[in-house]
């Protein structure tokens, strides 16, 4: 239920006469009625000092709960501060004391005041009593002290005659300003409230009349404050340079000024139980508002008060996602477990199947009429280490010594040899896949803590302190072990280590994220991009900005905070300061496999190499006791040990007026203000030391000449935006100087000149020497026939009586059009130089009256010129369509008319050094704008102007990707040289072992009982050549003939066939991710000139001419051998041809990219768009619009083209002629493999055939003879 609480204290005038403010029916009228609208809400309490009568059971009867005293009594603001929003206090002004709400800041938001004034000057007869009312304004002389701001509700209801009451608003911008009166409406019996306005205080309180307000930045790094504006240094102090044009904006709108303090931290209690930094000068109301944004925290909370303005950055742990085979075991990954019990289950019962079954052969066939056969092929009784050799050679897929005879043997070995294809095709399969993952486990701070990576933070201030506050366990643990682990150097690093060690190493870094993703951004690789996680650590929500607690402008900022969400200032900087996660555009990176990868097979190497070690040794003791035994026979036999970048006539002179005039006005007229002048006026020879002297006194540099002479245009081209030609227009030969500057073509921007003409009618008593001047205006009409374009800077100085100049400037919109006359206007020596406007020529002469202006486009194909505006074709002249509509809107900025002349040629230099086409015709001015780009290459730059209004489109190679196997052998790819070789040291580990092993098995088993077992099993002595082909064999899984006998020789070939089979699904499943991998090798024009791709050109104009103009090597070469080859046909080929080729092709067809990705998108397939690469042949930048050297409306061309791309209306052309390169969304097409994947494969057969020829053919001529 709703609770207001009124306090309505009133008292006696004086001692003697009660209260003349009497609680009568209009006032009890005016609080049941009134209060609820203009204090909501309507459920009142009432609190009166006066004899109040029947009030008690009228406010009763309309629900307005109150208490009601009669006596003065301290105020107490605690009373109801469960309920503050929902105080009321009345009190009437005519009392004879004065409350004590200012000193206990009971003015301040939501507690309302209303204020009772009595300005009645009437006789009341009421009941028969005559009263008469006095009322003194000098009671409202105390709000100018009292701190009612814009955040107080404060409403005085004055009374006047009759039932009426006027409502106004008290309240004062701040403590510097004096109080202001609202006028809120009024009020009478039969009208009930009337309001001027329902609007809230903080809409009406806005303007703070310049009331003078404090801030504060934080900043960690001192060069912040040289570049809050500029977005230089993005990663540093992000939160300030975003919020302190959100605090300038803020301030703006309320009309106040603002001066900042700065400081290295946001502020925490401390110790004493202040508070330090940004905080601290909020709670001692040092500050008004903070000037960077900072988290909610709940110790906070009482002591500042939170704007929910919040900048859109956060701090959080950012790594790479790591891979699967650093996290986990992946060589158990590819079945699941259920798959695992399956297959040991299947190979139990085949292991049981095959021990009977052989069993069961060698008892039947020893008996048989086949038992010679058969002892050959099987000579000793089979054993169950027989059975799990020949069970783990055939799953491994190492191959087996045992080759069965009965069909029972070979089913089962038939049914395991097919089981185990089925399986290690998927398990190869998997690896493939499981090899090139990353892992999605780590996703909380528990995960993060027990994870491989190492982790980094951002030392800053804030994280310094929250990181030291956390209690729970987990943070505390990542801060002790992993944050400040003892006796190692701790992990606070600056952001640019932190990014950096996660590009190159498992390391995850907390800092913020916005600056973290923009050195990302700017540093990392495309594929480096992909698999960015985030962890969140301080758990807090975005900064919001601060003020103080109890603040009264507090709802007007709040308010303004939702209007620059509204207008979209916030998210203006946002944009601009923050990037965003980057896209991971590209997964073609292939990881090559390291130690991590290889960690499974390398342990069980490792515990094979050591039980091989341990029975060895164990089997040598054993021997060495049995030959003890030995010694004595007789028959023992001995083996031998192997160790192995001028007016002459006119009344016009030089007075003081006129050099006062130059000195003054002319830096102002024509900057810079560093002058040549060139004078031809006219001055007597006495006056020509002194005017230099006061020019060279101004450091005006200048030249004077007092006789007609020729001008020459190149005396000052170096510095001719310097140039400036003063000429007196009352000279007898000033209309010739004109003419002669019109041929010379020197009223051409950037040359100025400032001509003078004396229009005084009055006597002039200078010097006692009488001279009456008279002025005559027929020599301006020579005006009418000079080349006095918009680009022009002439002015014309009139000078009227006494030391008046009026200033005009002259111009014509085009030769079909009349003089204009512009007013500039005026100068004297006591006001200096008055003007009329400070606007550039370009934008006060850019209508040109329709002046007919003529252009012209390029069309290589004739149906363009249907389809100018419909976007048809898009392919097709799309720079010409993309320029016609912007040179449409440039001739309507300027209020012309344009025609456009057809051409199919840039143009380009002949050999009679003219120029063709488009450029020819600007050259001979038979056009003003060209209405097709065209590169900006050196020969054209002393012929025509370029405009920066540039066409967005370029001219590349592009080409997809080849596969990886026709750039490299892939075959050498799958592991890192590394791991090569320790390979190598493992294969030459185990073949010291084999042979060794091997060499003993030999010399022990042709003395034991056993012997002619073994006989028959390795009849001949070992070689090293065996022993190779019995590692190569069993390496390469191709099997091997040899079957060890004893113990140590079989768990060295156990050894071999378990390691052999780990790295050789590691490696076959990289060449299956190897395979279907694409190569980005191709980056430079030297690699494409050397790659297995065929070139080909657009065959337009100027690929021809620029292809054939190129001079480097690499260029030339590109040209001679791969587009125009020598017997062959060149590859000069259509648009549509070059685009169907690099899609069935190994091809790079050269041409405009947004046509060539127009086609590519209407005509691919999805994954036929995956890794479309460019290359820059050309070396130009985009092209841009021309104009005539020297022409009249550069400016205002350079002017709206500035427009066209203000306003948005370059781009609306180019999004929709120019397609953007194509996105790929699916990668799932398999590429078959072909003779090129297998050449290394082919190759090494062919030299091996070739080999085994040459040593045949030697065999046959050795034992011939």
């Amino acid at each position: 239920m709703i609770l207001v609480i009124l306090y309505i204290l009133a008292l006696s005038l004086d001692n003697d006469v009660i209260a003349s403010f009497r609680i009568d029916d209009v006032i009890v009228r005016f609080i049941v009625n009134a209060t609820p609208a203009l204090f909501p809400p309507s459920r009142i309490s009432l609190q009166l000092c006066i004899n109040y009568g029947t009030i008690f059971i009228i406010l009763s009867s309309n629900y307005l709960i109150h208490n009601i005293h009669n006596s003065y009594e301290e105020l107490n603001p605690k009373i109801y501060n469960n309920l503050e929003h929902q105080n009321l206090y009345m009190l009437n002004l005519c009392c004879d004391y004065a409350i004590d709400a200012h000193s206990k800041r009971m003015f301040v938001a939501p507690t309302k005041w209303l204020l009772f004034q009595d300005r009645r000057a009437m006789i009341d007869n009421d009941n028969n009593v005559n009263l008469t009312f006095k009322y003194d304004d000098s009671v409202l002389e105390i709000f100018k002290d009292m701190a009612i701001y814009p955040d107080s509700d404060v409403i005085l209801a004055q009374r006047f005659d009759g039932d009426f009451f006027k409502l106004l608003s008290i309240y004062r911008p701040s403590s510097q300003r004096g109080v202001i009166w609202e006028n809120r409406g009024n009020w009478t019996i039969k009208n009930g409230l009337k309001m001027s306005t329902f609007d809230v205080a903080s809409a009406r309180r806005k303007n703070l009349q310049q009331t003078a307000l404090k801030s504060c930045l934080v900043m960690t790094d001192p060069n912040t404050i040289n570049h809050l504006t500029d977005f230089k240094d993005k990663s540093v102090d992000p939160v300030t340079k975003a919020n302190y044009p959100w605090i300038l904006h803020l301030v703006n709108r309320m009309n106040a000024t603002i001066s900042f303090e700065v400081t290295n931290s946001w502020g925490y209690r401390t110790e004493n139980g202040s508070w330090s930094g940004m905080i601290g000068m909020l709670e001692r109301h040092e500050i008004d508002i903070g000037g960077t944004a900072t988290f909610l925290v709940p110790e906070r909370i009482g002591v500042v008060q939170y704007v929910q303005l919040y900048t859109h950055t956060r701090s959080r742990f950012i790594f790479r996602r790591p891979l699967l085979s650093t996290v986990r075991n992946i060589f158990t990954l590819p079945f699941q477990r259920n798959v695992w019990i399956a297959i040991a289950v299947f190979l139990v019962l085949v292991f049981c199947l095959l021990y009977l079954s052989i069993k069961w052969e060698y008892n039947r066939d020893r008996i048989s009429k086949s038992a010679a056969y058969w002892n050959q092929l099987n000579p000793s009784k089979p054993t169950i280490s027989d059975n799990l050799l020949i069970l783990l050679g055939a799953f491994s897929q190492q191959g087996y010594s045992f080759e069965p005879y009965r069909v029972s043997s070979r089913i089962v070995t038939l049914m395991l040899l097919l089981a185990s294809l089925s399986l290690y095709a998927a398990y190869t399969a998997n690896i493939v896949s499981l090899l090139q993952s990353t892992t999605d486990s780590i996703k909380t701070l528990r995960d993060l803590l027990n994870s491989p990576l190492k982790l980094g933070v951002q030392d800053v201030v804030y994280n310094r302190h929250y990181f030291k506050s956390f209690q729970d366990s987990v943070r505390k643990t990542i801060l002790k072990q992993r944050i400040e682990p003892k006796g190692s150097k701790s992990n606070w690093m600056s952001v640019e280590e932190g990014v950096r060690r996660v590009r190159n190493k498992l390391f995850a870094f907390h800092g913020e994220i916005g600056t973290v993703y923009q050195l990302m951004q700017d540093t990392y690789l495309e594929e480096q991009k992909c698999g960015l996680t985030e962890i969140d650590f301080l758990n807090v929500l975005y900064p919001l900005l601060v003020i103080q607690e109890q603040s009264p402008y507090s709802e007007i900022i709040k308010n303004g905070a939702l209007k620059l969400r509204e207008y979209g200032l916030k998210y203006r900087e946002e944009y601009r300061l923050y990037t965003r996660k980057p896209v991971c555009a590209s997964q073609t990176s292939f990881i090559t496999i390291g130690f991590t990868e290889c960690y499974f097979a390398l342990v069980i190497m490792g515990y094979g190499i050591l039980l091989c070690v341990i029975v060895f040794a164990f089997e040598l003791l054993w021997h060495k006791s049995e030959d003890k035994c030995d010694q004595d026979d007789p028959h023992y036999p001995v083996h031998p040990r192997v160790i192995t970048r001028e007016c002459r006539n006119s009344s016009f002179r030089i007075d003081d007026v006129i050099v006062r005039f130059i000195v003054n006005a002319t830096p102002a007229l024509f900057p810079p203000s560093r002058i040549s002048l060139q004078l031809i006026i006219s001055f007597r020879a006495d006056d020509t030391i002194e005017l230099s002297r006061i020019l060279s006194s101004n450091y005006l540099m200048h030249n004077i000449h007092n006789f007609y002479e020729e001008l020459n245009p190149k005396i000052y081209n170096n510095l001719e935006h310097q140039n400036l030609y003063m000429l007196n227009l009352d000279c007898d030969y000033a209309i010739d100087i004109l003419r002669q500057a019109h041929s010379k073509r020197l009223f051409v921007a950037p040359t100025k000149w400032l001509l003078f003409q004396d229009r005084r009618a009055m006597i002039d008593n200078d010097n006692n020497v009488n001279l009456t001047f008279t002025y005559n205006d027929s020599v301006l009409e020579i005006f009418e026939d000079l080349a006095i374009y918009p680009d022009s800077d002439v002015i014309l100085a009139r000078r009227f009586d006494g030391d008046f100049l009026e200033l005009l400037s002259i111009y014509r919109p085009s030769s079909q059009k009349d003089v204009i006359w512009e007013n500039r206007g005026n100068w004297t020596i006591e006001n200096g130089l008055q003007m009329s406007t400070f606007d550039v020529a370009s934008a006060r002469r850019r209508n040109l009256q329709q002046t007919a202006l003529k252009s012209c486009i390029v069309v290589t194909d004739p149906n363009t010129i249907n389809h100018l505006t419909d976007f048809k074709d898009k392919f097709i002249d799309a720079p010409t369509k993309t320029n016609y509509p912007w040179i449409l809107h440039l001739a309507n900025r300027m209020n012309a008319t344009i025609s456009f002349e057809i051409t199919n040629n840039w143009g380009y230099r002949t050999e009679n050094g003219s120029w063709s086409g488009m450029t020819g015709m600007l050259e001979r001015r038979e056009i003003d704008i060209s209405g097709t780009p065209s590169f900006l290459i050196p020969e054209r730059i002393d012929v025509i102007q370029y405009i920066q209004l540039y066409t967005h489109t370029c001219f590349r190679f592009v080409f997809r990707r080849p596969l990886l196997s026709t750039i490299s052998n892939i075959f050498t790819l799958p592991f890192q040289r590394n791991v090569w070789i320790a390979i190598a040291v493992f294969l030459v580990l185990v073949f010291c072992l084999l042979y060794l092993s091997i060499k003993w098995e030999y010399d022990r088993g042709r003395m034991t009982e056993s012997a002619a077992y073994w006989n028959q099993l390795n009849p001949s002595k070992p070689t090293i050549s065996d022993n190779l082909l019995i590692l190569l064999g069993a390496f390469s899984q191709q099997g091997y003939w040899y079957e060890p006998y004893r113990v140590s020789s079989r768990i060295v070939t156990l050894m071999l066939l378990l390691v052999s089979m780990s790295l050789y699904a590691a490696y076959t499943a990289n060449i299956v991710g190897l395979l279907q991998s694409t190569a980005d090798s191709i980056k430079t024009l030297p690699d494409l000139l050397n790659s297995p791709l065929n070139l080909g050109v657009h065959d337009v104009p100027y690929n021809r001419h620029y292809f054939k103009s190129v001079q480097d090597p690499i260029r030339k070469t590109i040209v001679e051998q791969r587009i125009e080859p020598k017997g062959s046909k060149s590859n000069w080929m259509s648009i549509e041809e070059g685009v169907r080729r690099v899609r069935n092709e190994l091809f790079a067809f050269h041409g405009e990219i947004g046509s060539i990705y127009q086609l590519t998108q209407d005509t691919y397939l999805e994954e036929e768009k995956c890794g479309l690469t460019e290359i820059d042949f050309l070396n130009v930048i985009y092209p841009l619009i021309m104009i005539q050297k020297q022409s009249p409306y550069l400016e205002i061309i350079k002017n709206g083209a500035l427009k066209l791309r203000e306003y948005g209306l370059k781009y609306h052309e180019e999004y929709h002629l120019y397609t953007r390169k194509p996105v790929c969304s699916s990668q799932t097409s398999f590429i078959s493999i072909g003779f090129t994947e297998c050449y290394f494969a082919l190759v090494i057969m062919g030299y091996g055939i070739l080999f085994s020829v040459i040593v045949f053919a030697f065999e046959l001529l050795w034992h011939k003879r």
